[in-house]
């Protein structure tokens, strides 16, 4: 399908290897190809770094027995600039907490952490505020993650408000940012339910090809 017309039918085996429509051909090479690319080398020091960092929950039962559970257990990670690592792991195991405390929405209780050289571990109030512009978290359900009542240009343009850009360049660069990842411009006006996802006729195809890109950058 492609804007609301059906660009071609068969079976499986017909499309997925002999497709006959330009269309079909272009999605089928913008699939990601399970083959890793070579690594790269030289990328010099990390641009997130943690080093021993630790954090244990304590809560009370209901007849006041202290609970602990130990979520990170003195961890260490260094990651450079053009690399992704990804953090597998069953549900409850502390992906989630890493992270969390990667980007100090929580603290680490041991251990020290650092993006672009800086040390996020014990900053506070308007410093902290100020480095965060430097990492960026992205939550696995958009449909829990944004805010229904507001539209992808105002959820956009709100960091960098928050951060002291004017709003009305605040809400350019949202654009722009838009159209850069393949979407059209009145995209921004949209609500997260009047997205489709990935089949969106708005998008482009050689943005599928590129990727959404590491979490943290």
């Amino acid at each position: 399908m492609r804007h609301g017309q059906l660009v071609e039918i068969g079976t499986a085996e017909e499309v997925l290897t002999r497709p006959k429509a330009d269309y079909t051909r272009e999605l089928l090479e913008a699939v990601p190809r399970l083959q890793p690319r070579a690594p790269r080398t030289n990328l010099g020091e990390p641009a997130l770094s943690a080093r021993g960092v630790a954090r244990t929950f304590r809560t009370r039962t209901l007849f006041g027995k202290l609970r602990e559970v130990r979520a990170l257990d003195r961890v260490d990670i260094a990651i450079r600039r053009g690399e992704t690592l990804g953090l597998v792991g069953e549900s409850g195991s502390g992906k989630s907490t890493l992270a969390q405390c990667v980007i100090r929405l929580e603290r680490p209780d041991e251990g020290t952490l650092a993006i672009a050289g800086s040390d996020f571990t014990n900053l506070e109030g308007p410093t902290l505020r100020a480095a965060r512009k430097c990492v960026q978290i992205v939550f696995q359900d958009p449909y829990t993650a944004l805010d229904p009542r507001q539209t992808a240009g105002g959820a956009i343009a709100e960091g960098p408000i928050i951060h002291g850009l004017a709003r009305p360049d605040a809400r350019r660069r949202a654009t722009e940012l838009l159209q850069a990842v393949g979407l059209d411009a009145s995209a921004a006006e949209r609500f997260p339910h009047e997205f489709s996802g990935a089949a969106s006729a708005d998008l482009h195809r050689p943005c599928a090809r590129r990727g959404a890109g590491p979490a943290y950058r």
